[in-house]
């Protein structure tokens, strides 16, 4: 490497790489307010050694190229010894330090014994004596004043082990400064630790494999790193940014323009929506500890009539329009049985109960052949009726247009096929779910 040094950016970043004893480590600088972040590693990358039978952070590695290219570097790394290969693109682009991974870049020489596991970027840039965004369930604030010296690492949409932590976002903020996963986000694991000091990191990295017969995924990973202004809210500012990506990057319409195509939709946007729990089963991770020696698991809550009631005073009360979902209506109620497996709880008023309780009559949506979903609505308001389609019999609601009852035989059935496989009716749900006919996909 003939240059040390390497500084690239526009009007508003500044970025530079420096080599450092078998290591490359970036500053950033925002040149609006003066900021700067780091200087941090570029890389630490995981590699799995399975003569040891542990995974190995290399901290330090082989530098075999950095080049500067328009807007940019692009770097190349490697491990002799392990005869691994690692390429990444750093750029600027609209204010944003962009970090690209393609796939073809990484090389795996000696895959037999050394499987790279991960490459975790930045580590260290994004830290913190304020609060932390996590990419948990709909994003979590994180104030790491007080907190113990913790670390943890997660895959942001999530990983059977640690389903408890229900991950759903592409993004992670730290002060300042936030990140995106952009594009490979499914292949993107999250790593936050707090010191016990007052000071908090965050961290993303590009997962390739979990375990070492695991494939590699093709598509390519990108991480983009934005500076949040001092002047706005770090929640809301992420947010902003997560919309952008979603409409800019995958193409999606506004809410505003899926509800002028979608009558469904744009009844669920001003709705109430509710979930009906009818009963759980008193036992699993969920219930620690259990019930006493002798007493019947199953705990009911509220019956079909008891809910059947509740709706009607609901109404009565002025909300017209109400979707709700039904839990624990099968066998022993919630964590039972899966919740796509018939018949109807008895204790609960059974199948007969479930059918003759007061929900919304449905009527399909004609406007579009595509879009054949249920709508509650009498103009619109939603109409409480004493008919509902029966659960444990097919639905020929694809072709009628509305909720009755049907044979299982014949045209019937061959009506419900269709209308699942159009994602008109989830089948395994009961029909009490569809109060005000918010219907998904069948499972």
């Amino acid at each position: 490497m003939t240059n040390s040094t390497f500084s690239f950016g526009d009007d508003r970043v500044q970025a530079t790489l420096e080599q450092r004893a078998d290591q490359l480590w970036l500053t950033l600088r925002d040149l609006t307010a003066g900021t700067t972040w780091g200087s941090a590693p570029l890389v630490h990358v995981e590699v799995y050694d399975k003569a040891e039978f542990r995974v190995v952070t290399l901290k330090k590695y082989r530098i075999d190229m950095v080049q500067a290219v328009p807007d940019g570097v692009h770097v190349v790394i490697g491990d002799s010894f392990r005869r691994l290969q690692l390429g990444l693109w750093l750029r600027i682009e609209q204010g944003e330090l962009v970090v690209t991974l393609p796939v073809a870049e990484l090389a795996e020489n000696k895959a037999v014994a050394y499987r790279a596991f991960s490459a975790i970027i930045l580590p260290g840039l994004l830290q913190t004596t304020g609060k932390l965004v996590l990419p948990l369930n709909t994003g979590i604030l994180c104030n790491v004043a007080n907190k113990p010296k913790v670390a943890d690492r997660f895959m942001i949409y999530g990983e059977q082990s640690r389903w408890e932590l229900l991950p759903t976002l592409p993004v992670a903020a730290a002060g300042a400064l936030m990140v995106l996963a952009s594009s490979g986000a499914a292949e993107t694991e999250c790593h936050v630790a707090t010191d016990g000091a007052g000071s908090g990191e965050v961290a993303f990295g590009m997962s390739f494999r979990q375990f070492w017969p695991d494939p590699v995924e093709l598509e390519t990973r990108v991480f983009r790193y934005a500076r949040i202004p001092a002047t706005a809210d770090p929640v809301v500012f992420v947010a902003k940014r997560l919309r952008r990506h979603v409409r800019e990057d995958f193409q999606k319409p506004t809410l505003r323009q899926r509800m002028s195509e979608s009558p469904e939709l744009a009844y669920l946007h001003d709705a109430y929506i509710m979930k009906l729990f009818y009963a759980v089963q008193q036992q699993g991770i969920m219930m620690p500890g259990g019930p006493p020696p002798g007493t019947d698991i199953f705990k009911q809550v509220m019956s079909f009539a008891e809910a059947g009631a509740l709706l009607k005073k609901v109404r009565a009360a002025g909300i017209d329009k109400v979707v709700t979902q039904s839990v624990g209506w099968n066998p022993r109620g919630h964590d039972g049985l899966w919740p796509t497996r018939f018949p109807i709880e008895e204790r609960l008023g059974g199948e007969k109960g479930c059918a003759t309780r007061p929900v919304t009559r449905a009527a399909r949506n004609g406007s579009s052949q595509k879009q054949k979903r249920f709508t509650a609505r009498r103009g619109r308001n939603a109409v409480f009726s004493t008919r509902a389609c029966r659960p444990t019999q097919w639905c020929r609601a694809a072709r009628s247009g509305c909720c009755e009852p049907a044979n299982r035989t014949g045209r019937s059935r061959r009506c419900w096929k269709n209308a699942c496989r159009s994602g008109t009716w989830r089948s395994t749900a009961c029909a009490f779910t569809k109060a005000t006919a918010k219907v998904g996909r069948p499972r």
